[in-house]
């Protein structure tokens, strides 16, 4: 588990009983690329980084369920773990997580275009509904406007620029904003369809990964590492005490809960970054 240092003693920033499987359930619901953020808010270097940039964050709530993230200072590390400028609390899960991608690294995040209109403007022109959370964030930088819609470990960026997306009386997605990742692109522009439509961001349009009950069983067996358990304990939170008492002597057990925490390993080492391609 992520990890921060309190007057000498090492304390979880990961709040998460890693011997209880049904803890790890709802993880099996979850899009690929909201896996990313359950890998990395499993980083010490991440949860460091978080702590020190903590207090040069704060947001504003404009409208219920609607925060614009106001940063003194933008943090440079979050490039490393392919992050724009806000760091997202490693304490908060996918679920209530509100974490803004690199478009660099992940080309599901939909370019768009802001344009004005007369009179005053309105946040309507952002879809808004009771079951999911917005987000804005501008880039000191560049001036990019980057919007986020998430709902239960679902979400939907927007790479904006153009008029002050509060103030712009239309919205236009640039699809073909460059002839790579289109079809990703293209698949974000449907999403934002269906939001508009439904005023939730839908499983149907955000379909559970397929790759989920290993994913899950995954991270499970890495908590259980960091926590420095051994292999057979691993084994127990993940299978049951009597299918181990019943097994374990076979290496086909063994294996399992080693290619778990080898691969789990493997995505802290920056493989998570393919669930976001």
């Amino acid at each position: 588990m992520t990890h921060k240092m309190i007057s000498g003693r090492t304390e979880p920033l990961v709040q998460i009983d890693w011997t209880d499987r049904k803890a790890y359930s709802w993880l099996t619901a979850l899009p690929l690329r909201s896996f990313a953020w359950e890998v990395v808010r499993r980083l010490p270097a991440y949860g460091t980084a978080w702590a020190r940039a903590a207090s040069m964050q704060t947001s504003e709530e404009i409208e219920p369920g609607f925060q614009v993230l106001i940063l003194m200072r933008e943090s440079t590390a979050a490039t490393t773990w392919g992050l724009l400028g806000p760091l997202e609390d490693p304490r908060r899960d996918a679920r209530t997580a509100n974490v803004f991608w690199d478009p660099m690294v992940c080309p599901a995040v939909l370019p768009a275009l802001a344009l004005p209109t007369e009179g005053e403007g309105n946040i309507d022109l952002l879809p808004r509904g009771h079951s999911y959370r917005g987000a804005l964030y501008e880039q000191v930088r560049t001036g990019r406007q980057h919007v986020l819609f998430a709902e239960q470990g679902r979400f939907l960026q927007l790479d904006v620029r153009g008029t002050p997306v509060l103030k712009a009386g239309r919205l236009l997605p640039d699809i073909l904003s460059s002839a790579e990742n289109v079809s990703a692109r293209a698949c974000a522009a449907r999403q934002l369809t269906d939001l508009v439509r439904h005023r939730a961001l839908r499983s149907q349009a955000h379909p559970p990964a397929t790759q989920g009950p290993r994913l899950t069983t995954v991270l499970q067996a890495l908590d259980g590492d960091l926590a420095g358990a051994s292999r057979r304990d691993i084994a127990i939170a993940l299978f049951g005490l009597e299918k181990v008492q019943a097994g374990w002597r076979t290496r086909t057990m063994r294996d399992k809960v080693a290619n778990a925490v080898k691969y789990g390993k493997f995505l802290l080492d920056g493989g998570y970054r393919k669930f976001l391609r």
